[in-house]
């Protein structure tokens, strides 16, 4: 019987976690202790990953409002691009890596 896409998928990821154990020279049940899933391997899903993640966006808009505040622009028209910028930021952060980075938190 030929093998499903499902469980030639399956056989992928044990594969390349497999690579993973043999590169950290450890055993792939070590690799899984540690990462029970494949995303904990690549993503940061310490406590602060959020906080760092907003602290970012804050600092960036301030300094995009700062600066052009100073160059004398409207405000209401720096507010505008700025919101334009945080609209783009979420768009850019799907709503999986969040609610993953917040459901490990």
């Amino acid at each position: 019987m030929a093998e499903g896409f499902r469980e030639r998928k399956k056989r992928q990821t044990r594969q390349r976690i497999s690579d993973v154990a043999e590169a950290a020279d450890v055993s792939v049940n070590t690799v899984y202790n540690y990462f029970p899933t494949k995303e904990d391997l690549f993503l940061d899903r310490s406590t602060g990953l959020v906080d760092r993640l907003a602290d970012w966006v804050h600092n960036s808009a301030m300094t995009v409002i700062g600066r052009e505040m100073v160059k004398g622009r409207d405000p209401r028209e720096v507010s505008r691009e700025v919101l334009v910028l945080l609209d783009g930021i979420e768009d850019l952060l799907s709503e999986k890596v969040l609610n993953y980075a917040v459901r490990g938190a």
